[in-house]
């Protein structure tokens, strides 16, 4: 029977190798964009990391930007708590995704692939005749493909496990509009209209009376 020590040391175990993507999302509202982006890319370069992206727009009202941080995984959660702090959080989102079993199914592609092209170049060396080696040629091309293709997925997939993604949205509050800019002058408006087209329509009903 398993002790709690041990039974935690195997959950442990079973974690070890396997591949793990993370992915973060916090929205914040500041009062200066500038200045918070600048404490934003001191935390990065603080661990390591570097902005991917980075978008400054700004509509009528709201001034916003979006910045795309890659965080090597160890630091993840510790860069997450250094940005929620830097001021009001209104959203934060965690997610992952094992992508183990993709990764170990890329490499057993890869090397049946890379197994294949080994026997393609010996068939290539024996072959004799034209049509045999310009048949072999094309399986060749087709196998280097599928190679070319097969290390590129498996160095991205290293690349998003070894750096998490931190998507960081920042937003300025509204600008605060004065009341008297607020008030809808077009109703008293149309009501004095009214009245004084009231009037007037008295006025002439009288003097025809």
């Amino acid at each position: 029977m398993l002790t709690l020590i041990e039974t935690s040391f195997a959950t442990e175990l079973e974690t070890i190798g396997r591949k793990i993507v993370y992915d973060g999302w916090l929205a914040i509202e500041v009062e200066n964009i500038g200045s918070t982006i600048e404490q934003i890319q001191r935390i990065t370069q603080e661990m390591k990391g570097f902005i991917s992206q980075m978008l400054i727009s700004k509509d009528s009202k709201v001034r916003s930007a979006s910045l795309t941080l890659r965080i090597s995984q160890a630091d993840f959660y510790a860069t997450l708590q250094r940005i929620s702090q830097l001021s009001e959080l209104t959203d934060k989102r965690v997610s992952s995704q094992d992508v183990t079993e993709r990764y170990v199914d890329l490499e057993a592609r890869l090397k049946n692939a890379q197994r294949e092209e080994q026997h393609l170049f010996q068939l290539f060396d024996k072959a004799q005749k034209v049509d045999e080696m310009l048949s072999i040629e094309r399986e060749l091309t087709r196998v280097c493909e599928q190679i070319e293709l097969y290390i590129s997925q498996l160095k991205y997939l290293e690349r998003r496990v070894e750096y998490a993604t931190i998507t960081v949205l920042l937003t300025e509050p509204s600008p605060s509009v004065p009341w008297i800019l607020e008030f809808k002058w077009d109703v008293p408006f149309k009501i004095g209209f009214q009245i004084l087209l009231t009037i007037i329509q008295g006025l002439i009903i009288t003097s025809l009376s």
